[in-house]
C-alpha cells in the first residue's frame, strides 16, 4: 500500500510540475487542434479535475478519456489518466499512458520515477530497475535513484549490482551510516568478508562512540568462525558500555549459537532486566523460554518480573502463558486472558486460548472465547469454522451453516480454495444429516469446483449418491479417486463396495468391503452391517446374519456405554430376526 501511495503521490507531482500554470500551459499543447476543439478540451479537462475533487471519479474518468480521444497527445491528461488509473488498480493502462507521456516528453523526470515505481508495485523488477538505470543517465544528479536501483537489485540476489548502485550513491552524497551498513550486509552474503570489514571499520571510524558498529564487527567475527576476535571485542564494548541492551543481547546470541546456555542467560537477563531496553528485543528474548534447551533456565520469578516492570504491555501476559502452557498449568488461562485484555489483536491467542479449553472438554468457555475472538476478527475462516463445528455439535445446524458460508467466502478470500472446499463438503454433510438432500449436493458440487481433489467430498458425496440410488456411475467415479489416493481407508473403501453392491456387482462389492475389513472395517458398525449384506447377496446368508450381529453388538456398545448416537440401519435388528437382507 505504501508503494502504492508513493506512486500516487509521484504521479500527482509530475502533473502539478507539468501543469503548474493551470490552462495555460494546457493550452499550448494543442497547436494540432482547431479554437473550438481546444475550448472543448479545455472546458472537460476542467470539467474532469472538479468532478474528481467532488470523488465522483466515473465522471471524472470519461470526461478525460473524451479529452484523450479529441487530443492524445496532450501531457495533463495522459497525467490525469495515469493517475485515475493507478487509483482504480488498472496498472496495465496507467503504463500505456506513462509511456506515451515519454514518448512525447522523454526527460519528464517524476513521470520516468513514477513508472518504475509502478513496475515496482507490479513486482516487475527487471523493468523498474532499466526504468531507475535510464533515470539516472537522464538525471545523473537525482541521487535518491541509485537506493531504488540498488532494493531492486538487492531483491534480485543480485548483490554485486546492488553494491555498485550503494557505492555511487555513497560517492554522491558522503560516507553515510545507513549506506555502509547495507553494503557491509550485501558483503557478508557474498562471502567477502574482508570488504565487509572495511565497511564497518569506516563506521567505526567514523562514529567512534557508537557501539553499534563495533558490535556488527564482532558479529562478523563470529560468522566467520574468529571466535577469539569476537569474545573479546564483544567484552570490550561490553566494559564501555555495560548496561547497553543491545551487546548485552549479542553477547548473549553468540553463548546460544555456541551452546553455552547458562552463559547465554547471564547477559540475556540483563536486558530483560533493563527498563530502558527495547521490548521487542525483550519479547523475542521470552519467547525463546519454550524452546526445550532454554526452558531450563527460565523461572516464574522471570516473569513475574517482567510483569512488575510493565504490567501494561501485553507480550509479557503472553509469553508467561505460553511458558505455563508448556507446563500444563491452569494457570495459563489467566495470562492468557490478561495478555487479551491488554492486546485483543494478538490473533493467535484467541485460538490458543480456545484450543485449551477445548482439550479440556470445556466447551461452554471455548465458545465463549470464540465469539469474542469474532468480535476482533469476524473474517478469520478458522475461528467460523470451530464455532460451527460447536453449533453442529449442539444440532444448531441453521446457525452453522451460516458460519460455515462465512468461513467459505474468508478463506476463498486468502486463496485457500483448498480449506474453503473442506467447509463446503462440512455444509454438504449438515444438509444431508439434515434429510436435505438436493442442498447437500450443491454443497458437494461447490466444495469440487474449489478443489477438484477433496477426496473427503469425493467419498461423502459417492456415498450419499448410493445411498439414493442416483447417479451411481458418478458415484463409481467419484469414490475410486478417493480409494486411489488412500487404498487403506476402510471408510472410503466400504464407500466403493457399496457403490459396486448397489450397482448389483456383488463380486467387486466383496472383494472391497473385505479389504475395508482388513484395515480397520472391524470396528465400523457401518462396515460390518454392510459386509452382512453383500454377504448375503453373493450367497453366504450364515456368515451375514453372524456381521449383522457383530454390527449389532458394536452398535449397542457405543450408544448405551459411551452415549454414541446409533450408527446402525433402522433394518438391522429385522435383519438379524428375519435372516434376510432387508433395504424397506
Amino acid at each position: 500500500m505504501l508503494r502504492l501511495v508513493t506512486i500516487l503521490m509521484l504521479a500527482t507531482v509530475a502533473s502539478v510540475s507539468l501543469f503548474g500554470a493551470g490552462t495555460e500551459g494546457f493550452g499550448m499543447q494543442n497547436s494540432g487542434q482547431t479554437s473550438d476543439q481546444e475550448r472543448k478540451v479545455q472546458y472537460c479537462y476542467l470539467e474532469a479535475l472538479k468532478q474528481k475533487n467532488k470523488g465522483n471519479f466515473a465522471e471524472a474518468h470519461d470526461l478525460l478519456y473524451y479529452c484523450y480521444s479529441m487530443d492524445p497527445e496532450n501531457i495533463a491528461v495522459l497525467a490525469e489518466l495515469s493517475n485515475m488509473s493507478i487509483t482504480a488498480g488498472k496498472y496495465a493502462k496507467a503504463k500505456k499512458y506513462m509511456n506515451t507521456t515519454l514518448e512525447l516528453d522523454p526527460d519528464n523526470y517524476w513521470v520516468r520515477q513514477a513508472l518504475a515505481h509502478l513496475y515496482l508495485n507490479t513486482s516487475e523488477n527487471v523493468k523498474a530497475a532499466e526504468t531507475y538505470e535510464d533515470i539516472i543517465r537522464r538525471h545523473p544528479k537525482r541521487h535518491d535513484n541509485y537506493y531504488y536501483l540498488a532494493n531492486i537489485y538487492t531483491r534480485q540476489q543480485e548483490y554485486a549490482k546492488a553494491v555498485e548502485a550503494w557505492d555511487k550513491l555513497e560517492n554522491a552524497v558522503g560516507l553515510n551510516e545507513q549506506i555502509a551498513v547495507e553494503k557491509f550486509k550485501l558483503l557478508v552474503k557474498m562471502g567477502k568478508s574482508r570488504k565487509a570489514f572495511g565497511e564497518i571499520d569506516k563506521l567505526i571510524d567514523a562514529y567512534p562512540n557508537q557501539p553499534k558498529h563495533k558490535v556488527l564487527k564482532a558479529d562478523l567475527y563470529s560468522a566467520v568462525g574468529k571466535d577469539k576476535q569476537a569474545i573479546k571485542l564483544y567484552n570490550k564494548i561490553l566494559k564501555e558500555n555495560p548496561n547497553d541492551p543491545i551487546i548485552n543481547n549479542q553477547i548473549g546470541a553468540y553463548y546460544l549459537k555456541k551452546e553455552e546456555y547458562g552463559k547465554s542467560m547471564k547477559y540475556l537477563l540483563n536486558v530483560l532486566r533493563n527498563k530502558d531496553a527495547d521490548l521487542k528485543l525483550k519479547d523475542n528474548i521470552l519467547s525463546v523460554s519454550t524452546d526445550s534447551i532454554m526452558e531450563p533456565y527460565f523461572s516464574d520469578n522471570i516473569f513475574k518480573e517482567m510483569i512488575e516492570m510493565h504490567p501494561s504491555e501485553s507480550f509479557c501476559y503472553w509469553r508467561y502463558a505460553e511458558f505455563m502452557m508448556m507446563k500444563n498449568s491452569p494457570a495459563f488461562v489467566q495470562y492468557m486472558e490478561k495478555a487479551l485484555e491488554l492486546n485483543p489483536d494478538i490473533e493467535a491467542g484467541w485460538g490458543i486460548l480456545y484450543d485449551w479449553h477445548l482439550s479440556n472438554n470445556d466447551k461452554e468457555r471455548a465458545e465463549k472465547v470464540l465469539k469474542e475472538a469474532l468480535k476482533h476478527f469476524p473474517e478469520n475462516g478458522k475461528f467460523l469454522y470451530d464455532l460451527a463445528n460447536l453449533y453442529m455439535e449442539q444440532k444448531k445446524n441453521t446457525e452453522a451453516i451460516d458460519l460455515l458460508q462465512k468461513a467459505t467466502v474468508a478463506f476463498k478470500s486468502v486463496n485457500s480454495f483448498e480449506l474453503a472446499s473442506f467447509v463446503q463438503g462440512a455444509i454438504g454433510d449438515i444438509y444431508t444429516s439434515m434429510k436435505e438432500t438436493d442442498k447437500a449436493f450443491v454443497a458437494y458440487d461447490s466444495a469440487l469446483v474449489l478443489n477438484e481433489n477433496n477426496i473427503t467430498v469425493l467419498n461423502n458425496y459417492a456415498y450419499y449418491l448410493s445411498e439414493k440410488g442416483i447417479n451411481l456411475d458418478k458415484a463409481e467415479l467419484m469414490s475410486g479417486k478417493a480409494v486411489k489416493e488412500e487404498s487403506n481407508n476402510p471408510s472410503y473403501l466400504d464407500t466403493y463396495a457399496w457403490i459396486y453392491f448397489k450397482k448389483g456387482n456383488y463380486t467387486l462389492a466383496l472383494l472391497y468391503i473385505e479389504q475395508a475389513m482388513k484395515n480397520g472395517g472391524e470396528n465400523s458398525v457401518a462396515v460390518l452391517e454392510h459386509y452382512g449384506d453383500i454377504l448375503f447377496k453373493s450367497g453366504d446368508k450364515e456368515k451375514a446374519v453372524k456381521m449383522w450381529r457383530n454390527a449389532f453388538a458394536l452398535d449397542e456398545m457405543g450408544v448405551l456405554k459411551n452415549g454414541y448416537e446409533s450408527q446402525a440401519s433402522p433394518f438391522l435388528k429385522r435383519k438379524i430376526e428375519e435372516q434376510q437382507y432387508i433395504d424397506k
